[in-house]
């Protein structure tokens, strides 16, 4: 059953720059100001950040120490600049290993927060049971969110876990049926609402409360579905910015 209303697109969407070509496959955006941001590629792609600017231009790139990109799939920040890396692409649902890297800037230093889905007991599943992949992840408070891609019976589960660094079990606080492979998870910064990328879609859900978090579907919109579009985030006016494995870049602005 869609839980998700459909209005007239509350956004007017621009194509605004293209990434640099040294990023090849964006799999994840993180804001650092209203004009910059970090991008990552996917899997088997270099242990590397990039930041670029708005207009496409690479400011910097930056090698992440003791880490390996086995399948890197979402960057996150917080409010202290840390940045949060999800080594967590598992399209067979077998991996064993999965796990975000915790970068300080500041110190030039990588730390390891290592998980397992609690409710895994066989890799690989069934294939209608498949929904132990997660390519979507953004930071509230203490705590990383993370959004399943929903394989198997298209179910959508969000876990949470803490931001420092051990080695945890996680199991869903809550789960939403979307026909959509969800790539990328944003929350604005009143933290009222997060918006979910898929291919083809992007689902809003508000937050009803804060801790623990209750969400609430909101609404839907389309948003092109010719491209592999797995970076989404927030900007402070409530825009959104959006990359693709393509490297376009846009952004969505609401409509007045």
């Amino acid at each position: 059953m869609n839980e998700f209303e459909k209005p007239s697109s509350p956004y007017k969407i621009e194509r605004i720059a293209k990434l640099p070509s040294i990023i090849n496959e964006s799999s994840g955006v993180a804001m650092i100001n209203d004009s910059t941001f970090w991008t990552l590629n996917d899997g088997g792609g270099k242990s590397e950040l990039y930041k670029v600017n708005l207009q496409g231009n690479l400011l910097s790139r930056i090698e992440i120490p003791n880490s390996s990109n086995i399948d890197w799939e979402e960057v996150a920040t917080d409010a202290k600049g840390i940045i949060y890396i999800g080594d967590f692409g598992n399209n067979n649902n077998n991996r064993k290993d999965l796990r975000i890297y915790k970068y300080n800037p500041l110190l030039n230093k990588t730390d390891t927060i290592s998980f397992s889905y609690h409710d895994q007991l066989a890799f690989p599943p069934a294939k209608t049971t498949m929904n132990f992949d997660c390519e979507a992840m953004f930071h509230h408070n203490d705590s990383l969110y993370l959004v399943s891609k929903n394989r198997g019976n298209k179910t959508v589960r969000f876990y949470k876990i803490p931001d420092k660094p051990g080695t945890y079990k996680i199991s869903p606080f809550y789960t939403s049926f979307i026909s959509s492979m969800i790539t990328g998870a944003t929350m604005d910064d009143d933290h009222k609402r997060i918006a979910l990328l898929s291919y083809g879609k992007i689902y809003f859900f508000d937050v009803t409360t804060q801790n623990p978090m209750s969400l609430k579907p909101c609404s839907c919109m389309g948003f092109a579905r010719n491209a592999q579009a797995e970076g989404i985030a927030y900007l402070k006016n409530n825009s959104i910015l959006i990359t693709n494995e393509q490297g376009k870049i846009f952004k969505l602005n609401p409509k007045k």
